[in-house]
């Protein structure tokens, strides 16, 4: 869906893209909570507490399965452990942990409805920009993951994410002046 030419509505791109991160996860990681609780304890040992602490969320050496939340952290750490490479795939003013809680925040507010939820959740004003984010996250694991060289795939992801900021700026930009 995200790739066609059609892609629905802005909350259904956002489910889509959400699922798809959680499956990448799920095939090419692991979907065995002790396997990734091992992997992570292994492969990030020397990072910062608070950086373990996304990918290992409170609760999940014990849970029964990975939450979005630590499979989301892991694919932004996957990119490179390096904060300034992180934050290539982060929007403009949102903080790592704040981020990652607020993908899934809006995934469970979409998928479990429930008006509280709402106010923790992306406005649909933010979506398009949520979803290019997301969307660059995936295309980077799947482009390196059938060989691309990973430097140059940040370069034009890179490229194409700074478009992303610009259009949306006008777009916000634009709709701000309509409606004062």
């Amino acid at each position: 869906t995200a790739f066609s030419n059609y892609t629905g509505t802005l909350e259904m791109l956002f489910l889509n893209i959400t699922q798809a991160l959680e499956t990448y996860h799920a095939r090419f990681v692991t979907d065995d909570v002790k396997d990734y609780v091992e992997i992570v304890d292994k492969s990030y040992d020397d990072i910062p507490p608070k950086w373990k602490g996304l990918l290992l969320k409170e609760g999940q050496r014990t849970a029964r399965h990975i939450f979005l939340a630590s499979r989301i952290a892991y694919l932004l750490f996957k990119t490179s452990t390096e904060a300034s490479i992180v934050s290539m795939f982060l929007p403009p003013s949102y903080k790592l942990e704040d981020y990652i809680n607020k993908v899934v925040d809006t995934r469970h507010y979409y998928t479990h409805y429930n008006p509280a939820q709402q106010a923790k959740s992306f406005s649909k004003d933010e979506l398009p920009l949520i979803n290019g984010y997301l969307l660059a996250l995936l295309q980077y694991h799947m482009l390196t993951l059938l060989g691309f060289d990973g430097e140059e795939v940040r370069k034009k992801l890179v490229s194409r994410l700074k478009r992303l900021v610009n259009t949306y700026n006008v777009t916000q930009d634009v709709l701000s002046d309509h409606t004062e």
